[in-house]
């Protein structure tokens, strides 16, 4: 059985996975931004290659943004997952306090009483 202790660091755990997707997502979704912009400047280039290029340049660029978006609804459902395991972890803790005052209150019975 896992502890409240173990369920509360894989909660931690998740929890900066999912911060650190979500800062590699922003990174991801960004990365052709400054590229598409320049391509697609008028008189920067002229011609049916660069008008190919800047298509192809800003098919991938949303492509990054829909991998992006996937990437933040991962790390979502990461911390919504921490958000259950630290859940579990105070009900497991309720529920082992509740075990030792029974068993506590059955100890300091006199004997005979059980």
């Amino acid at each position: 059985m896992t502890s409240p202790e173990e369920m509360e660091q894989a909660a931690d755990r998740l929890r900066a996975c999912a911060r650190t997707g979500r800062e590699k997502a922003q990174a991801l979704a960004t990365q052709l931004d400054a590229v598409v912009t320049t391509s697609g400047d008028d008189g920067v280039w002229k011609g049916p290659y660069p008008t190919k290029a800047t298509a192809d340049l800003t098919a991938d660029q949303q492509a990054l943004g829909r991998a992006a978006d996937l990437l933040r609804q991962d790390a979502a459902a990461w911390d919504r997952k921490a958000d259950h395991l630290d859940a579990d972890a105070a009900d497991a803790r309720a529920e082992a306090k509740k075990q030792a005052a029974a068993r506590s209150a059955a100890d300091q019975q006199p004997a005979g009483a059980h």
